[in-house]
Parts: C-alpha cells; sequence; structure tokens
C-alpha cells in the first residue's frame, strides 16, 4: 500500500476499501443465502432423491436385494412346507431366510457363478437328450 499524503488520496483510498466491503459483503450475503437454501429439508430430501434416481445401479441394486429376500423366502419354504407350530422350526426358518438373503446380496459373483454353472449344465443335459432323441 502506497502511503497518502493528500486528503484527496485519503478519500480515493476509503472510497476503494468501502468498495470492496461492499463487494465482499454480498458475497458474504450470497454465500449464505445458498448455504441457507442447501440446508432446507425439502431441498435436502430434493437432492438426495435426485442422487438416488440418477445413479447408474439403482435399478440392478433394487433388483439384487428382491432376489435375495425372494431367495430367503424360497429356501426356508422349500424347508419348512406347510405351517410349522413349533417355535424352533420357525426360529430357524426364519434364520435360513435371512442367511440365505444375507448371502445373495452380500455374494453377487458367487451367485452369478453358480447360476451359469447350473444353466451350463442344464444346457448340455438339454443337448445331450436332444442329440440322443
Amino acid at each position: 500500500m502506497e502511503n497518502i499524503t493528500s486528503t484527496t488520496e485519503l478519500i480515493e483510498a476509503i472510497q476503494i476499501l468501502e468498495a470492496e466491503q461492499a463487494d465482499q459483503l454480498q458475497q458474504v450475503r450470497d454465500k449464505f443465502y445458498y448455504t441457507r437454501q442447501s440446508l432446507r429439508p425439502v431441498n435436502i430430501i430434493g437432492s438426495s432423491l435426485k442422487e438416488m434416481v440418477s445413479s447408474p445401479n439403482l435399478f440392478k441394486n433394487i433388483l439384487g436385494t428382491a432376489f435375495a429376500l425372494f431367495a430367503g423366502y424360497i429356501s426356508s419354504k422349500a424347508i419348512f412346507i406347510g405351517a410349522s407350530n413349533s417355535k424352533s422350526r420357525r426360529i430357524f426358518g426364519t434364520v435360513l431366510k435371512l442367511g440365505v438373503a444375507s448371502v445373495v446380496t452380500r455374494g453377487p459373483k458367487i451367485i452369478n457363478s453358480l447360476k451359469q454353472l447350473i444353466f451350463q449344465r442344464l444346457s448340455r443335459k438339454g443337448n445331450q437328450n436332444f442329440i440322443r432323441s
């Protein structure tokens, strides 16, 4: 900063500093308004939903979770066909259902490889039966 030697230079320096102060105050107000708008509950929920919907893996995740729950349900019903009056059988069925669902959701690579293996074996048997006929 230069040394001020006259009153006109002092007035000019004050005007420059006041303009800078007004500019900084406007920037602070703009940032405050933006922060206030982004922290409103409606905007938080809206932005979260936008992120969730725009996620490329959303459908894949929903489908995987639904498949896992369905597999758990089917596995418990396959072992315990019909209604069971025994508490231990119901508890075991619930644990089995949750366990299968957990394995299916956590290990999609394992499930996909098992699915491909089963499909390959079924397609080989189908081809062998078709060739033999």
